[in-house]
């Protein structure tokens, strides 16, 4: 059996660090992993040294018990920190995974890249149709990051870098985007190309820390990165094609 299935069986039925054991097999807990296995042998050797102490006549039988009692108690304490540490990452890294991954859902659904990049942008018409497409909304993304940020610290350095990257690069390519809205008939349509170059470029570097955040952050699988993958590729094509039209003949 696989080391995900393992990891399954012990944490439920939707693969995340939630069940009673599971969090012993998270990959965002390998360190508390540690801790627990240190500290279950100490106490297993500790239980063992109390038997021994009392089969040779030096612990008294009812000083064993109390002894054993004592180090069953303060194990249980200690898992149970640990268990709690373990499910509030798993928390953080769920809630970050789904809301990345949730973004990711918005700029497809939105049909965002291909609005941007099949307008004709010598058509005043279509540029102004851009405009109100990409006229800033009221929606807060950096609401949950602000809100889990100091939470984010505790989980491996890959997510937090990507995940990190990932909402600097959402909030620049919006930034970016409000350029768009400031167009008249004046700018030229050169400029325009431009601009939403600019935007797509931040664009495509917020979907790929994304990618790498949700990589990271998800315990297995990878069902939610094509989305990502077809976004990018599509910008990829455009800002090509876009320089390609540009160079000197």
């Amino acid at each position: 059996m696989s080391w995900n299935g393992i990891r399954r069986i012990l944490s439920g039925k939707d693969g995340r660090a939630s069940g009673f054991l599971g969090w012993l097999l998270s990959k965002h807990c390998f360190d508390l992993f540690k801790t627990f296995v240190i500290l279950t042998s100490v106490a297993v050797f500790l239980i063992a040294l109390s038997i021994g102490l009392a089969y040779g006549g030096t612990l008294p039988a009812k000083e064993l018990l109390t002894a054993v009692g004592v180090i069953i108690a303060t194990w249980v304490t200690l898992f149970q920190f640990l268990s709690n540490a373990a499910n509030a990452r798993a928390g953080v890294a769920a809630v970050f995974e789904s809301e990345i991954s949730s973004i990711a859902a918005v700029i497809n659904s939105f049909s965002i890249v291909p609005a941007l990049t099949l307008t004709i942008l010598e058509d005043e018409l279509a540029c102004e149709l851009l405009k109100i497409r990409m006229k800033p909304r009221g929606e807060n993304y950096m609401e949950a990051f602000a809100r889990n940020v100091d939470k984010l610290a505790n989980l491996p350095n890959e997510a937090v870098r990507a995940t990190t990257a990932f909402y600097t690069y959402l909030k620049a390519s919006r930034d970016a985007a409000r350029v768009i809205g400031t167009w008249t008939t004046a700018v030229s349509s050169s400029q325009k190309r431009k601009d939403v170059e600019m935007v797509l470029t931040l664009l495509k570097s917020c979907l790929e820390h994304g990618k790498d955040a949700v990589a990271a952050l998800a315990e297995d699988g990878t069902s939610h990165l094509q989305k990502f993958s077809n976004l990018i590729e599509s910008i990829d094509h455009y800002v090509k094609t876009s320089r390609e039209q540009q160079a000197p003949r």
